[in-house]
């Protein structure tokens, strides 16, 4: 070349040429200069040869178009694309005007064109080209039976091969898919003709048709993608280049689509056989050999190997960075995925310091992209798993601004900014703000029909169920957790391990409702299920098994819901520092041993509750007061009073330092002094107690309330008891007033109507006492049981029998003692004390007979319940007495006042009325049993 080049210089120099001529020669030697890359000479040599062929041929001449055609040869090689394209523009134009000499030279600068566009990024325009390129060809080869062409069909074919293949990268790059297809179909039938199916050629576009797949997406991307990738593979292999660089891409790349789809260990051979040829061909830092390090990052990550995928994602990271820079978004891949890898060992600090060095790559390199959408989530996600949910929650708000921005405010991945922002309102216990937050990503849900969509919608209606559970709307609850079930039944199962949430869910809101039998079936479909996928006696069966406790102690199945309580104990807190939940189980536990009576134990369990809540709070806590007044009722059910009086003060006390204290809470407290005192005989302070519940009340539920009416009720026994008679009327009369304008009647008002009946029997307005004491009976009998009713009649009797309504006073008598036998046996003492007052009111008709029957009857009923010391046993004895007095039976009546003053004297004091009335019938017998001798 060098010499040509002399040659040609010496010509120029000689001026013997004409200008035509020497035109020739600078052509020439711009060809010489450009061989050996002088392009600028080469460039100068070609303008020198357009100057003359213009000036003397004109711009329409075939030698101007040749010189344009090989200056835009030059400046293509010197990467001078622009320069280029409008020589081959103008050498285009020129050769159109000779169509017979020049087709097949238009049809290759075309395509050249076509190539030039496609590198600057003109891709439509590069598809223009292709087309009249193509459209040229085609013509040819329709031409050449017809005269000698120029070409031959089979050169015709390998250009429009070539160029439909070509054509096809430039549709794809328009995202054209279906005409990059069609282009890529024809090229791939053109080549098969030309020289079989297995052709190096056809493996080229199949690897393109494979890339073209995965750029096009779909359901279906993974098999269409693989089955491309793979025929190229068998031609690679099959013509001698199974170590080349183009089967170790399509190896790669095949391994990428099957880690997609989850098929990762065939996804690790292949990617082991493309990175035994990456290492056979490139260096130990080459690009390719870090993205499969990448991979097999991702790899290690998807079987749960973190560690192999840590050092898998850290050599990746290495390689990027002596190869790519610092700044490269590669670099910034590895280093997310090096902190999700740290996430997962729960290496927090460390994910979070990765991943936004990530971000602060991406956002270096000015992308505006989802990317940096997705990597800011990320971060929102590790720190709300660390427990940073307040940092966690600006991330979130970030990410999803820049989601609104990127994708609109409709796309999904709002809705998942939504959820999770739902789920730290939650955490905050903002539950309006939460339930709002959950709404608005299910509205966005509900408009995407996309696949992804259901994973969504599980935890969205989760979330709104938990919501409205805790602003007791259970309907609405039971609405969203029953989708939440339905949605999981199609995506994951009828038995799942995610069913366990939303069916314990449920049974809790059936647990609020009182619908223990429906709350029973769900916890025991999760119970069911955690059995399946943890073993019996894991962890999560045992939770599961606490709620079926819960049920059964609701149920009054106390025996066996102990048993759960206990096993619920040994299996998640044996061994473990105790906490708010070890003390809920054993409050539960303990209230469950008080109702079968197991009172020690009830109280070591609540004991062991309060315990632990007052370790682990300091402050006045509202769990504290409560377990106090359910220790202090088990104190009170024990019979120790004074143990539950002091308890019960202390909750109060407890109550009062709460803010907000439910005033029920307080008023059940003095309630529960109330009845304790009232049992221990102290009606002042059984008043007092009483009193102070009322004020509660009052303030509270309001005057007319049915808190107050049962209050009042209390209250007016207490009167009754300390024989201010006329304020128990009142009470009575107000409870009665207030029950009977809330509600229909009850046992209540029965009994409130009875000691109103008594006290106007003391004032002897004995008519008035009838009256309300026949209805409160008639109350007792429909909403009382038996020994209430028995009690009733046994009050009518004895208005009656103070009236002196003797035969009346009998009747109802008779039918409390057939109604006590019944109800409790004819043993009981209730019997006993129903036939002593019959054969009273016997004795008074003077029909000493049946009285004697009714008192010897009373006689061994008390002797069989309460023993032969009994003062009723010296009752019934000292009745009898008189009877056989008044029959002449001195010697039996002597003897039963003998031991009913011997009795009456060892119980009570020697002045006692009835013990001086003794005294008086033995001496006056004795006298007698003197005067017969």
């Amino acid at each position: 070349f060098k010499k040509a080049i002399t040659s040609y210089l010496e010509c120029i120099d000689a001026k013997e040429w004409e200008t035509k001529q020497l035109a020739t020669i600078h052509n020439d030697l711009g060809k010489v200069y450009g061989k050996v890359r002088k392009f600028d000479k080469s460039i100068e040599s070609f303008i020198h040869a357009l100057r003359i062929r213009k000036t003397e041929l004109g711009n329409n001449s075939l030698d101007y178009g040749h010189s344009v055609y090989n200056l835009a040869e030059v400046h293509m090689a010197n990467d001078k694309h622009d320069q280029a394209l409008n020589c081959l523009t103008e050498a285009i134009r020129v050769y159109k005007l000779f169509p017979d000499e020049m087709s097949e030279k238009t049809a290759t600068i075309l395509e050249m064109k076509g190539n030039t566009l496609h590198s600057l990024n003109e891709h439509e325009a590069a598809v223009s080209d292709f087309e009249e390129c193509i459209e040229l060809l085609n013509a040819l080869e329709s031409n050449e039976n017809e005269d000698s062409s120029q070409v031959t069909s089979s050169a015709c074919n390998e250009q429009a091969g070539r160029v439909n293949n070509k054509m096809g990268h430039a549709f794809a790059k328009l995202s054209e898919y279906e005409e990059a297809f069609d282009s890529y179909r024809e090229a791939i039938s053109i080549f098969s003709t030309l020289s079989g199916n297995d052709d190096l050629r056809i493996a080229d576009i199949m690897y393109d048709v494979g890339d073209l797949f995965v750029s096009q997406g779909g359901d279906d991307i993974c098999e269409k993608s693989i089955q491309f990738f793979s025929e190229a593979i068998r031609i690679y292999v099959l013509q001698g280049k199974e170590k080349d660089m183009k089967v170790a891409n399509a190896l790669y790349q095949k391994s990428t689509l099957l880690a997609d789809c989850s098929e990762n260990d065939e996804a690790s051979s292949l990617l082991d056989d493309a990175l035994e040829i990456y290492k056979e061909l490139l260096n130990d830092d080459a690009v390719e050999i870090g993205k499969a390090m990448l991979l097999y990052g991702r790899l290690f990550d998807a079987q749960g190997k973190n560690d192999e995928a840590m050092t898998a994602f850290e050599e990746a990271l290495r390689i990027f960075r002596i190869s790519l820079g610092e700044d490269d978004i590669n670099v910034s891949l590895a280093l997310s995925n090096i902190g999700i890898i740290h996430a997962r060992k729960l290496e927090y600090a460390k994910a979070v310091a990765k991943c936004k060095m990530a971000l602060k790559i991406r956002v270096l390199r000015g992308e505006q992209d989802q990317d940096i959408a997705d990597s800011v989530f990320n971060i929102a996600n590790i720190l709300n798993d660390w427990g940073e949910e307040d940092e966690a929650y600006q991330y979130f708000q970030q990410s999803m601004k820049l989601y609104i921005k990127i994708l609109g405010e409709k796309d999904i991945s709002v809705a998942i900014c939504l959820q999770k922002m739902g789920v730290i309102y939650w955490d905050r216990g903002d539950v309006d703000r939460s339930l709002q937050s959950f709404i608005d990503a299910l509205s966005i849900c509900e408009q995407d029909d996309g696949d992804d969509v259901s994973s969504i919608l599980i935890p969205v209606y989760r979330g709104i169920g938990d919501c409205y559970y805790k602003k007791e709307e259970y309907e609405e609850a039971l609405e969203n957790f029953a989708k939440c079930i339905r949605i999981q039944k199609l995506e994951l199962g009828d038995d799942c391990i995610e069913m366990t949430a939303p069916y314990n869910s449920i049974g809790l809101i059936y647990q609020k409702e009182q619908k223990y039998e429906s709350a029973m079936s769900f916890h025991v479909k999760a119970h069911q299920i955690n059995e399946k996928h943890h073993g019996k006696g894991s962890k999560e069966c045992a939770s599961s098994d606490f709620q079926i406790a819960k049920v059964l102690l609701a149920t009054h199945k106390y025996e066996e819901c102990i048993g759960r309580f206990r096993n619920h104990l040994e299996v998640c807190y044996e061994g473990s520092d105790d906490n708010k939940e070890v003390a809920e189980v054993y409050h539960l536990l303990g209230l469950a041993q008080s109702k079968v009576e197991e009172y020690e134990e009830s109280v070591n369990s609540l004991n062991k509750a309060l315990n632990i809540r007052q370790t682990l709070c300091r402050n006045p806590d509202l769990k504290i007061a409560e377990t106090m007044l359910d220790l202090g009722k088990v104190f009170g059910e024990w019979g120790d009073s004074d143990e539950a009086i002091t308890v019960y003060d202390q909750a109060i006390t407890i109550f009062r330092k709460i803010p907000d204290t439910d005033f029920r809470a307080i008023a059940s407290a003095y309630s529960r002094l109330g009845a304790l005192f009232e049992k221990k005989g102290n009606c002042e302070a059984s008043l007092h107690s009483w009193k102070k519940a009322l004020k509660l009340h009052n303030s509270n539920s309001g005057s007319d309330s049915i808190a107050v009416g049962e209050i009042l009720f209390h209250i007016g026994k207490s009167y009754d008891q300390l024989g201010n008679f006329d304020k128990s009327v009142g009470c009575f009369s107000e409870a009665v007033k207030i029950f009977r304008s809330k509600t229909e009647d009850s046992e209540m008002i029965g009994q409130a109507l009875g000691f109103i009946g008594k006290s106007y029997a003391r004032k002897k307005q004995y008519a008035k006492a009838v009256e309300l004491s026949t209805e409160s009976l008639r109350l007792q009998k429909e909403f009382a049981d038996a020994g209430c009713i028995a009690e009733s009649l046994v009050e009518l009797g004895n208005i009656l029998k103070a009236w002196g309504k003797t035969v009346q006073s009998i009747q109802f008598f008779e039918e409390a003692l057939r109604t006590y036998e019944e109800a409790f046996g004819s043993d009981a003492v209730e019997v006993a004390n129903c036939r002593q007052n019959i054969g009273v009111l016997y004795n008074q008709l003077g029909n000493s007979d049946m009285a004697l029957s009714y008192f010897g009857e009373a006689l061994q009923g008390y002797r069989n319940k309460e023993g032969d010391e009994s003062l009723n046993v010296a009752n019934s004895l000292f009745q009898i007495g008189r009877i056989y007095d008044s029959y002449g039976k001195k010697e039996k009546s002597l003897k039963c006042f003998e031991e009913s003053l011997k009795i009456r004297k060892g119980m009570l004091c020697d002045d006692h009325l009835d013990v001086l009335a003794a005294q008086r019938y033995v001496n006056l017998m004795s006298k007698k049993m003197k005067s017969l001798q």
